[in-house]
This record gives C-alpha cells, sequence and structure tokens, in this order.
C-alpha cells in the first residue's frame, strides 16, 4: 500500500509540473506549438526565411521582413507605478498567445515585503483561449496566424 501511495504522488507530481512548463521554441522553426514560447532575443522564422518573430528587449514581439523592414510590433500595457521588463511570450496550452513581463514596483519601500515581489504579469493576447491544440505559424506571405486545425482563429493581417 505504501508503494502504491508513493507512485501515485509521484506521478501526480510529474504531471503538474508538466503541465506548469513551458518549452523554447527552436530557432528557425515557422511556429509555436502549445506550451512553447519565446524568451528575450528569441525567434521564429518563415520558411522562406523572409520573415522573422522576436521578442526584444522594449517588451515588443516584432515581426520583420527582411525586404520591408517592421511589419507588426505586439501592443503593450503599461501599469502605472510599475517598471516593466519582459518575460516571454507564450503559446499557452489553452489555445491563447500571451505576453507576460515581469513587474516590479518603481519606487520600493524597503518596509515593505510585498514591494519586493516580481509580479509575472499578462500584458498582451491574442484572446483565443478555450482553443487547445491551437498553434501559431509565421507564413511564408508575412502573415502571423493562430490556426486551430486549419481554422484560422486570430491573425496579424500581414500578408503582403
Amino acid at each position: 500500500m505504501r508503494k502504491r501511495s508513493f507512485v501515485v504522488i509521484l506521478t501526480l507530481s510529474i504531471m503538474l509540473l508538466l503541465d506548469g512548463m513551458t518549452c523554447l521554441a527552436a530557432h528557425g522553426e515557422n511556429t509555436l506549438r502549445p506550451g512553447e514560447s519565446l524568451s528575450m532575443w528569441q525567434w521564429i522564422e518563415s520558411s522562406n526565411h523572409e520573415y522573422l518573430l522576436q521578442m526584444q528587449t522594449g517588451g515588443k514581439m516584432v515581426l520583420y521582413s527582411k525586404s520591408r523592414g517592421v511589419l507588426w510590433t505586439s501592443p503593450i500595457s503599461y501599469y502605472p507605478g510599475y517598471n516593466h521588463r519582459p518575460n516571454r511570450f507564450i503559446m499557452q496550452l489553452d489555445g491563447n498567445l500571451v505576453m507576460y513581463h515581469n513587474l516590479y514596483p518603481s519606487k520600493p519601500d524597503p518596509g515593505d515585503i510585498d514591494d519586493q515581489i516580481l509580479y509575472d504579469m499578462p500584458v498582451w493576447d491574442s484572446k483565443t483561449y478555450n482553443n487547445p491544440g491551437a498553434h501559431l505559424i509565421l507564413q511564408d506571405d508575412g502573415n502571423l496566424v493562430i490556426y486551430q486545425g486549419t481554422q484560422p482563429l486570430w491573425a496579424t493581417g500581414t500578408n503582403l
């Protein structure tokens, strides 16, 4: 009985750990799969190598065309009283594409323990939740699209 309980607890612990984990997308691929993310200076690239989506230090995702320059930047929200540090851009398991920033107080009060905490805040999302299995593709026409199967759910509209 004791061994069985240990196996059940270990299995549940691994499942919870894996559920909360994200994988980094491989450079040069054109797809961000469920659970994959881009962190600072990481990118995905269209198959024809003309377009690149990259997370930058200013806290934005930027879609570039080698021949036309910047095509799209992610809008971000700022919260008064907090400094922002871009953290990651993730294709969540629920189908929502979300940008997270680490937030920390602009003027921390050394006596206030809460002011020392970093907050991992969502600052932008594609509003495509409730679509498990959805994935992001940077297409060869320059359009960045979230698909559930073959159904497009969201796009930048940058196909040229």
